[in-house]
């Protein structure tokens, strides 16, 4: 029954399948990186954005023509904090509530389970059912979507479904080889890692390959293994220029952000 009920709920998916067909994208996840690139320089690509993105000044400016929310109970009233691993009531679902998330025209991703407690004209819902592995062979937003292990993942299933070509990549640090840790809107810790945050398997990266084009965009000659990089500078033609999170973000919306027990450094 509740399978039904679910089926039901993404049928209205199929009208995304193949829908910029042939055409390139960019894929913005939120790493530190994010505080060294001009994202006036994606306005004139479609954009797939995600989580937390929506709060940096110069969001609204650009061609989103997606967004996402992984968690699968971001929006329950009660949860299991994903970093404490206690139950408690959700301030998080709240703050991005009111923070601005929902405040557009483009269609956001949310896991079907949030379904009971959110419900807006431009949400849109995921599921696996069961098939909790990524398996390229089901990326079907209109049936069993198995890419919802990370943001990464669940970006390129989406941009795949799609129709995209070809996906460029930025703030997606932890596919680089020592990726520099923590997002964008917190504050300035210049802290890195050895190796990268995330492997992905032989087999599975050269389906992927088969499947769609990637370029990493990368800065601070931080490379990714995994796909063609490219630099910030090559593509855009502009030098990396760091900004810190009071640059990006206003900030009551930090402030409010601060609240949402997910211990960002603010």
């Amino acid at each position: 029954m509740i399978s039904s009920l679910i089926r039901k709920i993404i049928s209205k998916n199929l009208i995304f399948r193949n829908k910029y067909k042939g055409k390139k994208c960019f894929l913005m996840g939120s790493g530190r990186s994010i505080n060294y690139i001009d994202l006036i320089n994606l306005k004139d690509f479609e954009t797939i954005s995600c989580n937390w993105n929506f709060l940096h000044k110069d969001h609204k400016k650009l061609n989103i023509i997606a967004d996402y929310v992984l968690h699968p109970m971001m929006f329950f009233p009660v949860w299991i904090n994903p970093i404490f691993k206690n139950f408690e009531f959700n301030s998080a679902g709240e703050i991005m509530k009111k923070t601005g998330k929902f405040d557009c025209n483009y269609p956001i991703f949310l896991s079907a389970y949030n379904y009971p407690f959110l419900r807006e004209k431009n949400v849109f819902y995921l599921h696996h059912f069961g098939q909790k592995k990524a398996d390229l062979k089901y990326i079907d937003l209109n049936g069993k979507f198995s890419m919802m292990q990370n943001s990464f993942l669940t970006g390129i299933g989406l941009a795949i479904y799609f129709g995209f070509s070809e996906i460029n990549l930025i703030g997606f640090d932890y596919l680089s080889s020592k990726p520099k840790l923590y997002h964008f809107y917190e504050n300035d810790i210049d802290k890195q890692e050895d190796q990268q945050q995330i492997n992905l398997a032989d087999n599975f990266l050269n389906n992927l390959n088969n499947i769609v084009k990637i370029n990493y965009i990368y800065i601070n000659n931080n490379q990714s293994k995994y796909f063609k990089n490219i630099s910030y500078k090559e593509f855009f033609g502009k030098d990396e220029n760091f900004k810190s999170n009071s640059d990006l973000i206003q900030s009551e919306k930090l402030n409010l952000i601060k609240r949402a027990k997910l211990n960002f450094y603010l």
